[in-house]
């Protein structure tokens, strides 16, 4: 199988991989947005295309795996404008407390993974790997010291995925007590130093 790995998805894909993000993590955005096509909506509307490697095979996008640095992410920063626009007044206020907390913040030397999604009729084939393989790649092109991912929640697959890739673990640790009333107790940190 000939799997294409590329910086940056396909403009007419945006909704595709808005989808393909919602499925996979919108059990963590679910309390800021309930409603989940709103939900996928706003993703859309807020996707830069150039923080994530997509994977395609032929015209089909297998797979993306988003990433921020130091001055871009996948998932823009929304305003509070915009969320009361989309949302309306006191659901638009709720959400923008919410995805304050929910927002992670990379350091200057390294690339920070926001998360994978991969279509699901297309796990297991490897597209995981290789999209991993194009962001290190990328990383070093671009002289990044290291790759760091913080997961809530992280199954012991993708912790043994994430270890056979070469990542070390570099903590687990508990969260804020805001953290812990709206999301998750733990987050694990893993960290390929480059």
């Amino acid at each position: 199988m000939d799997i294409n790995c590329t910086i940056g998805f396909r403009p007419q894909d945006a909704r595709l991989v808005s989808l393909l993000y919602n499925e996979t993590f919108g059990q963590y955005f679910k309390l800021a947005v309930p409603n989940s096509v709103k939900r996928a909506a706003l993703l859309q509307q807020f996707l830069e295309p150039n923080c994530c490697v997509a994977a395609y095979l032929e015209e089909h996008l297998l797979g993306v795996l988003g990433f921020a640095h130091l001055r871009e992410t996948l998932i823009k920063k929304v305003s509070l404008c915009t969320l009361i626009k989309n949302l309306g007044f006191l659901s638009g206020l709720w959400a923008a407390f919410v995805l304050k907390y929910v927002r992670q913040k990379p350091r200057p030397d390294e690339l920070l993974v926001i998360g994978l999604a991969i279509d699901p009729q297309c796990r297991g084939i490897g597209v995981g790997q290789q999209l991993l393989r194009c962001l290190i790649q990328h990383a070093r092109t671009y002289h990044y010291n290291r790759i760091r991912i913080e997961f809530p929640a992280m199954t012991e697959a993708e912790h043994r995925f994430f270890i056979k890739q070469g990542f070390v673990q570099e903590s687990i640790s508990l969260t804020s007590r805001m953290w812990q009333l709206l999301y998750w107790k733990k987050v694990t940190c893993m960290v390929m130093y480059l």
